[in-house]
């Protein structure tokens, strides 16, 4: 059971938001293609897709009829809702501080 949270915590959490977040992707489609590359192609499939990701994404960048599609693939308008240390440290203080009074 303990192989299981830690594999979903990783695989889901930390994997996403360290590739994604090092070539601005978003963790939501680097996810997305983590999982069809590596059900395609297997392991050469999970290890190539990250970074044609970003040719993908900065390609279109480029190109102003196709800026939409790179938007669509950043982080940007994501900081809200990206999972972040510092948000997870804050949650717990609050819990921490509530438990006290």
């Amino acid at each position: 059971m303990l192989f299981i949270v830690i594999q979903f915590i990783e695989n889901i959490l930390l994997t996403p938001n360290i590739a994604g977040g090092n070539v601005n992707i978003s963790p939501f489609f680097v996810i997305t293609c983590l999982v069809a590359a590596s059900v395609a192609w297997g392991i050469p499939g999970m290890l190539l897709i990250v970074p044609f990701l970003a040719i993908v994404r900065t390609i279109p960048g480029h190109i102003d009829y196709l800026n939409p599609y790179s938007f669509l693939l950043g982080v940007e308008g994501t900081e809200k809702h990206a999972i972040q240390v510092s948000k997870i440290k804050r949650i717990f203080r609050r819990l921490k501080n509530d438990a006290t009074q």
